[in-house]
């Protein structure tokens, strides 16, 4: 019987379900708005959006006679949840749980983050352990919770029900939870507390947790894996060897590569504090700059007209583009910012430029297109300051925004004034289909259900 994998992604500010078949992907999102402050949100309204956009995929697969065969579900890596593991079983995504708490979140406890820093744990706001120490120091764990994981980990235990094997998380989600080292939680030998008694055991992210009928859509059980970190899930049919990197914008960025060896390249990235080595797939690892914002929030902060952005962060880099306008002519940049931006929006005639806010240094007013490019450039020349490329990279994968031209035009002109510094050309490629990491999840599902 014809059969198809299933892919669930649960980002920041929206859910995407990717579903592959033989010869078709096909691919729904929704923006949740789940906010109810900085880095809070409402878990009951993203598990109702995730089953609206997962019915509207089965809704659009070729034909009715498909069985589903697996499914894979990523999500944010940082954030955190808690909930009672029987209520969840019995009630599944009409359980009570806990607010989601993002990599957003600000709340932690300072001197015991200094602690575990003495230590040489890995401790930083919006973490996981770092969260679920200061929530329980608040008072705001539920007594009756006895379960916390990632938002993806709760969609798993909700979609098994009764089949799971376990309380588990993958090495890759508890590889951004903090306090963790070679699948094992290190944090309770420096502050015990009842918040580590809700830390789930930590295993390889092919493990199986159990099996769905998702929703009622299939007739007979899918395989559901552990949930996956939405990087991973995003890279996973894209850095399939060690020639291939990736730069994936989007809410974030991140400059990404397969781990090579112990060679002097990979030894001087990880020596550095703005790279990260991350589980991926196997026994490989994943070397990725550090997070930075991606410039689709900025874009939407400007375009919406929204005033002063919350986050710092945004406000930060907002900042830096006011200046950054500054280091070029007014017509110059104008112009180009006028072409990259209306041909991205499909339009045969630019409009003119609106002048809507001013530069930070006050010395001329500046377009929300000027300011989108300028961020833009940003980005990427931050994410090529924080990673430089090694002359055994052949080949540039982009991945989300960084496909469309207001990324593309200034990485093209960053990359050819770096090719002799790097001793070599890199091509720049982008993919054929979807780069999400839904997609991605899928691709995952069906590669490790033989389909």
């Amino acid at each position: 019987m014809p059969s198809y994998a299933l892919g669930i992604d649960i980002g920041t500010t929206s859910v995407k379900v990717a579903a592959k078949t033989k010869d078709d992907l096909i691919e729904r999102s929704r923006q949740h708005n789940a906010a109810e402050g900085l880095g809070i949100q409402n878990v009951a309204v993203i598990l109702a959006v995730c089953r609206e956009v997962i019915d509207e995929v089965v809704e659009a697969l070729p034909g009715k006679n498909l069985k589903l065969r697996t499914v894979a579900v990523c999500s944010q890596m940082h954030g955190v949840c808690t909930w009672n593991g029987q209520e969840v079983k019995e009630k599944g995504d009409r359980a009570a749980t806990s607010l989601l708490y993002t990599w957003e979140y600000t709340g932690r406890n300072e001197e015991q983050m200094e602690q575990w820093k003495a230590a040489g744990l890995d401790a930083n706001p919006g973490y996981g352990c770092v969260t679920l120490a200061h929530l329980e120091q608040q008072g705001k764990i539920d007594e009756r919770h006895d379960r916390a994981g990632t938002v993806g980990d709760l969609l798993v235990a909700i979609l098994c029900g009764d089949t799971l094997s376990s309380h588990s998380m993958s090495e890759q989600m508890a590889s951004s939870f903090g306090l963790v080292e070679e699948r094992r939680w290190v944090g309770p030998a420096v502050d015990p507390g009842r918040w580590q008694s809700l830390l789930p055991s930590i295993v390889s992210s092919e493990c199986k947790a159990g099996e769905t009928k998702l929703f009622g859509h299939a007739k007979k059980p899918a395989t559901v894996y552990v949930a996956l970190g939405d990087l991973q899930a995003t890279m996973y049919p894209l850095l399939t060897d060690d020639h291939r990197v990736a730069l994936n914008l989007g809410t974030s960025s991140q400059i990404a590569f397969r781990q090579r060896g112990a060679d002097e390249y990979e030894q001087a990235m990880l020596a550095r504090s703005t790279t990260i080595l991350y589980p991926f797939f196997g026994n490989s690892k994943l070397i990725a700059s550090a997070s930075m914002n991606g410039g689709n929030m900025v874009q939407s902060k400007i375009e919406n007209r929204l005033g002063k952005p919350s986050n710092a962060a945004i406000a930060s880099l907002l900042q830096a583009a006011d200046a950054f306008c500054e280091l070029y002519p007014t017509d110059a940049l104008a112009t180009e910012a006028t072409g990259l931006l209306h041909q991205e929006r499909g339009m045969d005639k630019p409009e003119p430029l609106v002048v809507r806010r001013t530069a930070a240094t006050n010395k001329r007013p500046i377009a929300d297109e000027e300011a989108i490019v300028a961020v833009c450039r940003r980005v990427i020349l931050n994410q090529l300051d924080l990673c430089p490329l090694a002359p055994h990279h052949e080949k540039l994968l982009l991945v989300g925004s960084a496909a469309c031209a207001r990324y593309a035009v200034p990485l093209k002109r960053a990359l050819e004034q770096k090719a002799e510094a790097r001793g070599a050309a890199i091509e720049i490629v982008k993919p054929d289909g979807s780069t999400s990491a839904a997609a991605g999840a899928a691709a995952f599902a069906w590669a490790e259900g033989g389909l």
